[in-house]
């Protein structure tokens, strides 16, 4: 029986118990980044939780491009409720099954940062702080292009932003989409979008694979 870790609790417990049209509403336009956390991970959750209680914006119309064109996960809504059906389930399980997992929404949180970018890095400034040696101080950012889809670009780091496997090179910017797999440095994290990590958490608990 798979067994599935996701931090903060709060939010967990928040796709759990809130119907759809809520989550929908609050994370309208957002996408997840799900941060992979080794076994020893107390000095990269510290500042994640931190991260998790702040409020802040999201990119202008990053994703507007991309919510109807979902290829790994789809969602069929019967009596009101989402179920995550196909081979987007198959790979949320076993991503999720692996190991923990922490789910931060992709949100623009400092100030002092160029506001067209969610910067991710080991700098306590950044919007994503991923407090590892592997990952440089200011390592990479997110953004979007003029028609407003999400977009990254690594910043000039020593270990390189990977996207699907394959290393982003020099100034290249590309385009996210739910359910890739984004490696900073070591530390692995995929994009989801909230309405569907909701479905496959309700959809394990409906089967008695989550406790609760």
């Amino acid at each position: 029986m798979t067994q599935v870790a996701l931090l903060p609790e709060s939010l967990a417990q928040k796709l759990l118990s809130s119907p759809a049209w809520q989550i929908e509403k609050e994370y309208a336009g957002v996408l997840f980044l799900l941060i992979e956390l080794p076994r020893r991970s107390d000095e990269l959750l510290g500042p994640l939780l931190e991260l998790s209680t702040l409020d802040g914006e999201p990119l202008p119309g990053a994703l507007d491009s991309f919510v109807n064109t979902m290829e790994m996960a789809r969602i069929d809504i019967k009596g009101g409720e989402p179920v995550l059906t196909g081979p987007g389930l198959v790979e949320l399980l076993a991503r999720l099954g692996d190991s923990t997992h922490f789910a931060l929404p992709l949100l623009k949180r400092r100030d002092i940062e160029p506001s067209g970018r969610i910067t991710v890095g080991r700098s306590q400034n950044s919007d994503v702080v991923l407090t590892e040696p592997s990952v440089s101080n200011h390592h990479a950012w997110f953004g979007s292009d003029p028609q407003g889809s999400l977009t990254i670009q690594d910043a000039g780091s020593k270990n390189g932003t990977w996207v699907n496997g394959r290393r982003l090179a020099g100034d290249e910017v590309a385009w996210v989409q739910p359910m890739d797999q984004i490696k900073f440095g070591s530390i692995s994290t995929f994009t989801c979008m909230p309405g569907v990590l909701r479905g496959v958490l309700r959809t394990m608990r409906s089967e008695g694979e989550l406790g609760g």
